[in-house]
């Protein structure tokens, strides 16, 4: 059997491709796992913890990830996103035998746009020894990945049109394997107790509910798509659902005090099952990203297909994907005039849920894993 060592620098049991990843690793031999958070529910697997609280955890976990390596001797290490590039040439050094399979769940391809810049610019340059540190590392793991990724046996990547650029910008010899972010919320839902939570916050079938999942952020034009929703009538009803930052909770509470029609709601941070009622209940989910970095212009939305597979037609912006997404199977809108796609959604609503029905139909989630392992045993192959 081969031994084989996953390095994954994220909570396992909340983010649904590193478990995902994980479960696909324990198909392909013996698994080792290098991690800060005990996967729960996984038999028959070594693991590696490290204290994420700690000052300089990352270094801590990348030096545990070699010790692992070096002792374990794997016939293949799995690396998951950039965190992980530094380990590339360590390696192709210690192992030149191992194979390396590399998921890019994210894109931090950084372009020239003045706008870009100026973002990371807010983002980073702040006071502060920590701050300044995070930028330099979120350097050096991107310099290293450009430099390194084509050494890798197999790369991962989270859509179509990402495959396509990573294939070009990292020079690497074939397509990345796809793996799409298709997650589907299991979670029991507690149908009680959600139709008091959420009572007067869902209105009733004369109106056209739309939730919002992406919390309260400029990244997802939150702000902008408030207003358009309030600019078509009392009809409309939104429901926002996720985070916020104190700031974008000011400006939220701002642009509500002009809702004399009661169409717009702001729920916080909500459990799965929850985000899962608030889909089922919904005739519409919305799926925005702006359009001022790689990784948010070709973004790879998992919480798209958690609203897919509850049967909520989408609204979304013009991001290639989802635009794709949208057109060749018409299951929803993508349109960057939100109030534009909302009534077309609305108007032809029938067209949009039985094609979603039929589209569903056709997705073999239960054979994701197994279809990723099959896929890298012949990329490993060839």
């Amino acid at each position: 059997m081969k031994k084989i060592v996953y390095v994954v620098y994220h909570d396992i049991n909340k983010e649904a491709r590193s478990m995902e990843l994980l479960k696909c690793c324990k198909l392909l031999g013996e698994l080792n796992v290098v991690t800060y958070a005990i996967p729960k529910g996984i038999k028959d697997i070594n693991t590696y913890i490290i204290n994420k609280d700690k000052t300089f955890a990352l270094f801590n976990f990348l030096k545990t990830a070699k010790k692992v390596i070096k002792n374990i001797q794997p016939d293949i290490v799995v690396l998951h996103d950039n965190d992980c590039s530094v380990l590339i040439p360590y390696i192709k050094r210690k192992l030149p035998r191992a194979k390396i399979i590399y998921d890019s769940s994210e894109l931090y391809i950084t372009i020239e746009d003045k706008r870009l810049e100026e973002k990371e610019n807010r983002t980073y340059f702040e006071n502060g020894f920590f701050v300044w540190l995070k930028q330099k590392l979120t350097s050096f793991r991107k310099s290293y990945e450009k430099r390194y990724l084509n050494r890798c046996d197999v790369v991962i990547a989270a859509n179509d049109e990402r495959a396509v650029i990573m294939k070009d910008f990292f020079k690497l010899n074939r397509l990345p394997i796809i793996f799409d972010n298709m997650h589907k919320i299991e979670d029991e839902i507690d149908f009680m107790d959600c139709n008091r939570r959420f009572q007067g916050i869902i209105k009733d079938n004369n109106h056209f509910n739309i939730v919002f999942a992406g919390g309260i952020s400029p990244e997802r034009k939150t702000i902008e798509y408030i207003k358009s929703v309030m600019s078509l009538g009392k009809r409309y009803n939104l429901i926002i659902a996720g985070s916020a930052t104190q700031k974008a909770k000011k400006e939220f509470k701002q642009v509500k005090s002009r809702d004399v029609n009661n169409q717009i709601h702001y729920v916080g941070f909500i459990s799965r099952a929850e985000l899962r009622y608030l889909f089922k209940m919904c005739q519409a989910s919305v799926i925005i990203f702006d359009k001022y970095s790689l990784n948010t212009l070709y973004c790879a939305s998992g919480k798209l297909y958690e609203s897919i597979f509850e049967f909520t037609p989408i609204l979304t912006s013009e991001n290639p994907p989802l635009r794709r997404l949208c057109e060749v199977n018409n299951i929803g809108v993508s349109n960057d005039n939100y109030g534009d796609g909302i009534l077309m959604l609305d108007q032809n609503y029938d067209v949009y849920k039985k094609s979603l029905f039929d589209y569903v139909k056709k997705l073999k989630y239960e054979d994701r894993i197994e279809s990723l392992k099959n896929m890298i045993l012949k990329n490993l192959e060839s």
